[in-house]
């Protein structure tokens, strides 16, 4: 069964899509059985994948309707990791993707604006899980990842810990600041196969590891 992995944010610009074709495109070199779903109208993702001509073997569907959306999500139950690409912003597919989670994956880029978004995401995300909990299901893990961070920066600090005193995880990899994300984005792929012995890979891995770590106490 699929682990089933929504990004979700009420505050765009947060690099849900970036993170979510990183995660894709790792997992994929490590033979595992991954899709993504954009459910974002924007279709972010889509482009990314038609500008790389499929260069990475992946499949992409495009499904911004909520009363689709959980049948896709369905049908793609055999896959090993499912990841959902939802708007910068709520709606009712980004809530339905948050319920249909295993593992809620949150960026967070390290400014006061994006910490106060985080407030309103987790407002929308614990309605979600009321109706989970009265349906007999546990609230999916809310894990949060830090992004386009400058290390060593007293702003990047405040924000770990921060988001440390709320409802979730933070992961301990962050994602930097790094060219090898837009520049291999460019080109419709990712770092993980444009650079991969660069760093932007290694933070990729170790998100990505974290994050299996993760589903595993959650489905034990």
């Amino acid at each position: 069964m699929a682990i089933n992995i929504a990004l979700v944010t009420q505050k765009g610009g947060s690099g849900k899509t970036t993170i979510a074709a990183c995660l894709a495109g790792y997992w994929k070199s490590k033979e595992k059985k991954t899709c993504l779903v954009d459910a974002d109208p924007q279709q972010s993702a889509t482009e990314w994948h038609k500008t790389g001509g499929r260069a990475i073997p992946i499949d992409v569907y495009t499904e911004p309707r909520t009363k689709y959306l959980t049948e896709l999500v369905s049908e793609l139950e055999e896959q090993d990791v499912v990841l959902i690409d939802t708007a910068g912003f709520q709606n009712q597919t980004a809530v339905e993707a948050a319920y249909l989670a295993d593992i809620i994956l949150i960026p967070v880029k390290p400014s006061p604006m994006d910490i106060r978004a985080v407030g309103e995401t987790l407002g929308m995300l614990r309605k979600v899980g009321d109706v989970r909990l009265k349906e007999g299901r546990e609230h999916a893990k809310i894990v949060f990842i830090l992004n386009m961070v400058v290390p060593g920066t007293i702003i990047a600090k405040n924000a770990k810990d921060e988001l440390s005193s709320m409802s979730g995880k933070v992961l301990r990899t962050e994602f930097r600041n790094r060219i090898a994300y837009p520049e291999s984005f460019i080109g419709g792929t990712t770092p993980t196969f444009y650079e991969p012995r660069g760093a932007a890979a290694q933070e990729i891995e170790e998100a990505a590891q974290e994050i299996i770590e993760i589903a595993g106490e959650t489905n034990g």
